[in-house]
C-alpha cells in the first residue's frame, strides 16, 4: 500500500493547495482547457488553479540551468513534430508525486508528453514517458484520454478544501 493511501505521507496538494505535479495532474478528473498563442501554449486547470506555460519558441534547457528553478510542476518546454504537441518538463521540486497513490520521484524526474487529436479531433490524448533514473529502472510510459467536454467550464470559485462540484453528473464522466 503507497504511503497516501495509509496515511503514512501527507498530501501537500490537498491539505495546502499546491500543484499536483506532473505526471498527477495527468489524472485529474476535473476540467481543463489548453490554450495556444504565438510562442506559447498554456493549459489551465481548474484543481488548485494550475497554470503550465509552455514556451514553444526556446530549446530545453540543461539540468544545470534548472537547478536554481524547481517548482512542483516543473518547467515545461514544447514544440511541434506535424499535429503531435511534444512536451519535454524537468526541473520538479521532490514536493510532488508521480500517481494519487503517493508513488514519489527525485529532483532528477523527466516526463515527455506527446500530446495530439485522435478520433476525429474529438478526443485529447496525452502519452506520457517517465523518466527518473534515481527512482526508476527504465522509462515507463502513460496514456491519458480526454473526451472534449464544451458544456463544461473551468469553475474559477473552485477553492481547494472546500465541497467540489459533482463531476459525476458530466455526462461521459466515470461513475
Amino acid at each position: 500500500m503507497t504511503g497516501l493511501n495509509d496515511g503514512s505521507v501527507e498530501d501537500a496538494a490537498r491539505k495546502f493547495c499546491v500543484p499536483d505535479g506532473v505526471p498527477r495532474i495527468l489524472a485529474t478528473p476535473y476540467p481543463f482547457q489548453v490554450f495556444q498563442s504565438p510562442g506559447f501554449a498554456t493549459i489551465v486547470y481548474e484543481q488548485n488553479h494550475v497554470f503550465r506555460t509552455i514556451p514553444l519558441d526556446r530549446p530545453v534547457p540543461k539540468d544545470e540551468d534548472l537547478v536554481a528553478y524547481p517548482y512542483y510542476s516543473g518547467n515545461s518546454f514544447g514544440h511541434w513534430e506535424d499535429g503531435t504537441l511534444v512536451v519535454v518538463t524537468k526541473g520538479f521540486n521532490e514536493k510532488t508525486f508521480i500517481d494519487a497513490g503517493g508513488l514519489p520521484h527525485s529532483d532528477r524526474l523527466l516526463v515527455t508528453e506527446r500530446i495530439r487529436k485522435i478520433n476525429g479531433g474529438k478526443v485529447l490524448e496525452d502519452v506520457a514517458t517517465v523518466e527518473d533514473p534515481v527512482m526508476f529502472t527504465k522509462p515507463w510510459t502513460t496514456r491519458f484520454v480526454y473526451d472534449s467536454h464544451p458544456e463544461v467550464r473551468i469553475d474559477t470559485a473552485y477553492i481547494c478544501g472546500e465541497k467540489h462540484r459533482d463531476i459525476s453528473r458530466v455526462r461521459g464522466a466515470l461513475r
